[in-house]
């Protein structure tokens, strides 16, 4: 009788993560993916060859959404690069196991924020509030804050880390502000802010990054986010077309969420950078089609319902106008419900469109998708979209054109 008992088997249970030494009751022989080194880009700048009138037609930069190199220094040399009015880049080591202020040049991120030079228009009119400024003195540098909160290995197979950036700089091409600044320490020029939280979790044996970005701060101007891997492949993380203007938009250091997005993205046992893509959130803020009109404030703001056209309401004469969206609803995006990409107010409360993403991993992607199309679809993006046109608006086919991301 003995012999005709049959032995019990116990169904092997599925895991969101991968154990070295142990998964599903068998031991791992292939080696875990490398805790390897990237880079990361993050960028705001002015596509158009001038600002708008309202930004008292300085020189933009004059180009689309991009992964090109960043730079500093001798333009001459650098043709054909893309310049920012800010960019900031720092390293992001897998093997960091310690938190911490990763701010300073000879830290281990190598981190570096600089500006490329602004000029002022060579109209007569446009010419009387600002020359020129190549930001290579100190103290008209932008300025920049890294900070590592997390470097957690959970088990053998796994690795975590959280880091929260932040840059802060002024146009100081603008009439006097170089003086000031120089010698009483402030200046008359508002502060272009933009904050950014990046959440990395690598699955060494499935191998796969999952990967969240969360970016707010003033919303203009435009503004950019992507990680190259060791073999120098690109991977958009974020892109986000201007609200408002600098006069009425850049003062005191905002948080209107620009992006909230979350990807995965499968890697090679290097590293590297494979071409298959989930899309777990797609996330904007404002509104897109009155990115000119958007309030300075979320008093000047009504969230209408999803079927309600954009409407725009002057109270009186003397008040701000109001703007009345569809604005769309936090839980849509770990529902994933609705459009993509997800348009929310600006003024969401960062905090919970972050608890919100921490959730997305728990169901499935709201899309699969690849590497590849994925950064055609931002890079390819009309950097004006929901703005009015100007005279000044950079050539369509520098961001139509096939971009080559990889």
């Amino acid at each position: 009788m003995a012999g005709n008992v049959k032995p019990v088997v116990t169904p092997l249970k599925t895991a969101t993560s991968s154990k070295t030494e142990d998964q599903r009751g068998v031991t791992h022989s292939l080696p875990p993916v490398k805790l390897a080194l990237y880079e990361v880009n993050i960028r705001s700048f002015h596509p158009n060859k001038k600002f708008e009138r309202l930004g008292l037609r300085f020189h933009g930069d004059d180009r689309g959404f991009s992964v090109g190199e960043s730079w500093f220094g001798n333009e001459n040399t650098n043709q054909g690069k893309p310049t920012s009015r800010i960019w900031q880049r720092y390293k992001v080591d897998l093997a960091w196991n310690k938190t911490g202020d990763l701010s300073a040049k000879d830290s281990t991120a190598e981190p570096r924020t600089e500006s490329n030079i602004s000029s002022g228009d060579d109209h007569w009119f446009w010419g009387m509030f600002g020359g020129d400024e190549p930001y290579e003195d100190a103290k008209m540098k932008p300025r920049g804050k890294l900070v590592l909160t997390e470097a957690s290995e959970p088990h053998g197979g796994q690795k975590i880390l959280r880091l929260k950036s932040h840059f802060a700089g002024e146009n100081h091409a603008f009439r006097a502000s170089g003086f000031m600044e120089r010698h009483a320490g402030v200046t008359h020029v508002p502060t272009l802010d933009v904050f950014n939280e990046l959440f990395i979790r690598v699955e060494r044996i499935n191998r796969y990054m999952d990967i969240m970005s969360l970016a707010y701060g003033d919303g203009f101007p435009n503004c950019e986010q992507f990680i190259k891997d060791p073999a120098g492949n690109a991977l958009v993380l974020g892109t986000h077309v201007r609200i408002g203007f600098p006069a009425t938009h850049l003062w005191s250091a905002n948080q209107r969420l620009m992006w909230a997005n979350v990807l995965r993205v499968e890697l090679t046992p290097e590293g590297n950078f494979g071409d298959r893509l989930w899309l777990y959130s797609h996330v904007l803020g404002g509104s897109k089609e009155m990115r000119d009109d958007y309030p300075v404030s979320k008093l000047s703001e009504v969230c209408l319902k999803d079927d309600s056209q954009p409407t725009q309401v002057v109270s009186n004469p003397l008040s701000p106008n109001v703007i009345m969206w569809p604005c769309g609803k936090l839980e849509s995006i770990e529902k994933k419900q609705g459009p993509r990409p997800l348009h929310l107010s600006a003024f969401t409360d960062v905090a919970k469109v972050r608890a919100v993403l921490n959730k997305v991993w728990q169901s499935d992607p709201l899309e699969k998708t690849s590497v590849s199309a994925w950064n055609n679809e931002q890079l390819q993006s009309n950097p004006n979209a929901g703005r009015a046109k100007d005279d000044f608006d950079v050539a369509e086919e520098k961001w139509k054109k096939a971009n080559q991301a990889r």
